[in-house]
């Protein structure tokens, strides 16, 4: 029963994480860099 909650949560986890860095790549190419700054480093 807890493994079964353990891979939800962590299935969940990588879901978001996909979603937060679409959503910052979005938001990179949607503004123009501004001298370098709109340029984020992703981990």
């Amino acid at each position: 029963m807890t493994q079964r909650l353990v891979d939800q949560f962590n299935a969940d986890e990588r879901l978001w994480k996909k979603l937060i860095k679409l959503d910052l790549l979005e938001f990179t190419k949607a503004r123009p860099p501004q001298d370098g700054i709109g340029q984020l480093t992703l981990p």
